[in-house]
């Protein structure tokens, strides 16, 4: 059986079907232990040899080094080898989990736990201490290549940060507490402060800390309405997937108009579909904390290249209106919970009409020139999205052929849950009562431990 799986195995990765991620293991810099760690001798270091995990759906996680030669690096380079030792300290039951969470059947989230029970010993005198740490990536996100390639140093690193700063470890060793020193805040990296969560088991020390990155992902539910001659509502779903500079954005949605007719002064019921993709270009800024963590989005400025259609359909009209242009926009947080945003849009756009008669059919197209109108929105901002109510000023709309439908503000209530710099999902259920469609998800804006997770994968059972 194990000859077939191999087989089986080498066949999907010959053909591409197999995803193979590598951990790699890189140089990152560590912060300075407290100096009585000089009077430690590391002895053993003991645990899983294991480098290879496969979380389901033929992909495989791969560690370029088991996690125990690595440990015994990283410790051994931080409190040194050389001269006396009056203490000793042994590893032991080092394991690694995966955490896995396929999004739109491509995205995956691969957050990273390290377990270990650390032994202090001086004579017949000894202390137990166990941590477990997580390195987490915000659900919904998949993580740029240069974030998966520190993932594994970074997560061993902050184990033994937690290891060499712990209270009880330094009592043992005959000091007092010291404020920690979060080897992350030495690398350019945009990291969560690390926090305590929820141990696996009674008695373990658990921390956990998110990995923001640089990507982020955002959808949105938006209620459109417009006002004006042309009255309707809309429902609408808005996608958006950036990275510091560059982003790409898709709307589409579905509405009601009422239109007035101009020769007999009645209002035509039309039903509507209008869509909008466009490209980001610019700076999405991150706010820091004094420590300098990762705490909400930032000032951000865009070009935004793009097109929008929408298409009008009565009984026995249609209307489409097609823009391109690009939009100017810029956010402005207002603290934490609060800010703005603003910006205009610059284009031209075309049209056409086509009317069912007794003749046949009529059409016709028209050129609408130059448009432009400036839009903006308030929102409130909370650690897993954001609501945010906007108004398009397109009754400034100019041009010759400027259609009359653009010149109506449009007012838009948006609901995004967003995943990226510094917010992420919020709790969710879908379902009635017994009956239930989606589980319930923490809330992914703070740190959750992988060896807990439903989805958890670890190296030895």
């Amino acid at each position: 059986m194990n000859l077939i799986k191999c087989i089986f195995i080498s066949v999907f990765f010959i053909t591409g079907c197999v995803q193979h991620i590598v951990l790699p293991v890189k140089p990152i810099r560590t912060s300075e232990v407290p100096d009585v760690w000089k009077k430690v001798k590391l002895e053993k270091v003991s645990g899983t040899e294991k480098t290879i995990i496969e979380t389901g759906s033929y992909l495989y996680y791969h560690l370029e080094e088991p996690p125990t030669k690595v440990l015994k690096k990283i410790i051994n380079s931080r409190i040194g080898t050389e001269g006396k030792r009056d203490y000793l300290l042994i590893v032991e039951n080092l394991n690694y989990a995966i955490s896995l969470k396929m999004n739109a059947g491509w995205d995956q989230e691969g957050s990273l736990g390290i377990r270990a029970d650390f032994v202090l010993k001086k004579g017949e005198e000894s202390r137990r201490i166990s941590i477990e740490h997580s390195v987490n990536v915000p659900t919904g996100v998949r993580i740029t290549n240069e974030a998966r390639e520190n993932l594994y140093t970074r997560a061993l690193i902050d184990f033994t940060d937690q290891l060499f700063f712990n209270k009880d470890a330094l009592a043992f060793l005959g000091v007092q507490p010291v404020v920690a020193k979060d080897s992350a805040l030495l690398e350019k990296v945009d990291v969560g402060p690390i926090m305590q969560v929820k141990p696996s088991k009674e008695g373990r020390i658990a921390t956990g800390r998110i990995l923001w990155d640089s990507m982020e992902l955002e959808t949105d539910g938006q209620a459109i309405i417009m006002l004006g001659d042309y009255k309707g509502a809309f429902g609408a779903l808005y996608m958006r997937r950036s990275w510091k500079n560059f982003g790409m954005r898709v709307q589409l949605g579905l509405g009601y108009l009422s239109v007035p007719d101009g020769m007999s002064g009645t209002n035509s019921s039309a039903f509507s579909f209008l869509g909008n993709g466009g490209v980001e270009l610019g700076y999405r800024g991150t706010t820091y904390t004094p420590a300098g963590y990762v705490d909400y989005p930032g000032f951000t400025f865009l070009i935004v290249p793009q097109f929008s259609f929408m298409d009008i359909v009565m009984s026995e009209t249609t209307v489409g209106i097609l823009m391109y242009g690009a939009n100017l926009e810029t956010e402005i947080p207002l603290g934490r919970y609060f800010g703005l945003t603003g910006g205009v849009f610059l284009g031209s756009g075309s049209g056409f009409v086509s009317m069912d008669t007794p003749y046949g059919t009529f059409s016709s197209s028209f050129d609408m020139g130059t448009i432009w109108y400036p839009f903006g929105d308030i929102f409130i901002q909370t650690s897993t999205g954001r609501i945010s109510l906007g108004l398009a000023f397109q009754q400034l709309a100019s041009g010759e052929g400027a259609s009359d439908i653009l010149k109506n503000p449009y007012i838009t209530l948006s609901y995004k849950a967003w995943a990226g710099r510094g917010i992420a999902y919020s709790k969710s259920k879908v379902g009635y009562k017994d009956w239930t469609l989606k589980k319930e998800e923490e809330v992914q804006s703070t740190p959750y431990n992988v060896f807990t997770h439903p989805s958890s994968k670890p190296a030895e059972f």
